[in-house]
């Protein structure tokens, strides 16, 4: 099964529902092995007259509401991104930026993940959301789980209660 052509379906549909001002935004899906970026399951990088998504081949395992609840994600980094990049040059620092941010667990990386899974509930993903954190969960430790939730993302309960704040 060609995995990039099935997440590139899934992504232009989100488009065309929930994203409209990414409409004119070309976006690539890279996959890449997981050892590469042992510390991320996906992320969003700015690249010359694109963006990419970024996903790691262990994302294979998901299922498509788990996957559909990962690009959502990845989809509300380059909605949010997009605000501040006006130009490659600086899309590639910023995006520079903000990566080693998260990968040193920084206090900027958590609030930048808060954010974007709050969007991604908002724009109505939140069942999807909540099935990626249980989906990861279930192969996580519980020592890997709660490392994850302190870097910023929502737990099961915290999606729970924003999306009936939503309601």
């Amino acid at each position: 099964m060609d995995y990039k052509e099935k997440y590139k379906k899934i992504v232009n549909s989100l488009l065309k529902k929930s994203f409209p001002e990414l409409k004119m935004e070309k976006i690539k899906i890279i996959e890449y092995p997981n050892w590469l970026i042992f510390w991320a399951n996906g992320f969003v990088y700015k690249l010359p007259f694109s963006w990419g998504i970024f996903i790691s081949k262990t994302e294979r395992q998901l299922n498509r509401k788990a996957l559909i609840g990962l690009l959502a994600h990845e989809l509300c980094h380059v909605e949010q991104d997009k605000k501040i990049i006006k130009n490659f040059l600086f899309g590639f620092f910023q995006s520079l930026f903000v990566d080693l941010s998260w990968a040193f667990d920084t206090k900027t990386s958590r609030i930048v993940e808060r954010k974007t899974d709050l969007l991604a509930i908002k724009k109505g993903y939140g069942r999807e959301l909540l099935e990626l954190v249980l989906f990861q969960g279930k192969k996580s430790s519980k020592r890997k789980s709660a490392k994850t939730h302190s870097r910023g993302y929502l737990s099961p309960q915290q999606i729970k209660s924003y999306m009936k704040k939503l309601k």
